[in-house]
């Protein structure tokens, strides 16, 4: 795989981040949940928050606001870096 640079404003790398790590604590609450009791639990709170969640990406997928699936991680980085250049114009 070729090296390509992507350029993005500073507003749309601070939104990125931001996302990163919400989705890096909810990974990792999750694990934490696992590890526990080797099952996983969904409080009142959480539940409510998954079916969101489920909702929004139900939404998209009808949409067609989605990508992939991919046959390997090389497709969704390539992916990724069409998208970001689709920003640039």
């Amino acid at each position: 795989m070729s090296s390509q640079t992507i350029s993005i404003t500073k507003n749309e790398y601070t939104k990125l981040l931001q996302r990163v790590s919400e989705l890096e604590k909810t990974v990792s609450d999750l694990m934490k949940k696992i590890k526990v009791s080797s099952t996983i639990s969904l409080t009142e709170g959480s539940s409510m928050w998954w079916e969101k969640e489920e909702a929004e990406a139900d939404e998209d997928i009808k949409k067609g606001k989605v990508f992939g699936p991919f046959s390997s991680a090389d497709g969704l980085i390539m992916s990724l870096h069409d998208e970001a250049r689709k920003l640039d114009k």
